[in-house]
């Protein structure tokens, strides 16, 4: 689903002679940000165990073009299951054929699209709060006086459910002895992020006689119509 689309201005050539003329676009940068949050089934905080890369495809569909546009991901033992990837997208100025007849607009498009999904992956009980009864002893009575939060690290958690036995371990749940936590085999996390995209360059031709339409495509295909004269 797309957010938002805006245009990339490259070049704008008015061609005036009868024959097809040669231009450079002019160099423009755009930042892209992708972000992708994952969440599990289990309600609790996991770390995951190893790197976790994923590829992500996005269907862009507007009213005038359809295209996939892709980002990576890649999650590590330390990530707090939310990712942001930021680069410098570079329009490098590029050649272009100009058409007789009329006036050319080069341009991109860009915007922002939503995207969802699941993936599975090993995951370790990272965190765990608790809050725990402060009690008082009174005679025979024992009084809560108030309960404090504390939060339980992944070592904790392993010495809890380690050293306590009647606290059992859950079926989907695993002792990792040598890296002293707790194990849960083949999360899925559901995902979802926004990806930015942007499109190769776009062509709009609009002749100088008024009663021809103007016409948008492909610079690919532009270039075919102006080589065979067919615009």
């Amino acid at each position: 689903m797309i957010l938002f689309h805006d245009i990339i201005e490259l070049l704008s050539y008015r061609n005036d002679t009868p024959l097809t003329q040669k231009q450079f676009t002019t160099e423009k940068q755009m930042k892209r940000v992708d972000t992708v949050t994952a969440t599990n089934q289990y309600g609790f905080k996991l770390g995951f165990e190893s790197t976790t890369e994923f590829k992500v495809d996005a269907l862009v569909a507007s009213a005038k073009q359809s295209f996939k546009a892709s980002a990576e991901f890649n999650f590590s033992h330390t990530d707090t299951n939310t990712v942001t990837n930021e680069e410098t997208v570079i329009f490098k100025a590029q050649e272009v054929l100009a058409a007789a007849g009329g006036t050319t607009n080069y341009f991109t498009r860009v915007g922002k699209a939503k995207f969802s999904g699941a993936f599975q992956t090993d995951a370790a009980l990272a965190e765990l709060k608790l809050k725990l009864p402060i009690i008082k002893k009174s005679g025979n009575a024992h009084d809560v006086v108030h309960t404090e939060e504390v939060t339980l690290t992944a070592k904790d958690i392993y010495t809890l459910f380690k050293n306590v036995p009647y606290i059992p371990l859950p079926a989907y749940l695993s002792f990792d002895d040598n890296g002293k936590k707790v194990l849960v085999k083949n999360v899925t996390f559901d995902y979802t992020g926004e990806m930015g995209y942007s499109t190769a360059v776009q062509a709009e031709f609009i002749p100088f006689d008024q009663n021809e339409p103007k016409q948008t495509m492909s610079y690919e295909k532009y270039e075919t119509k102006t080589q065979d004269k067919s615009l």
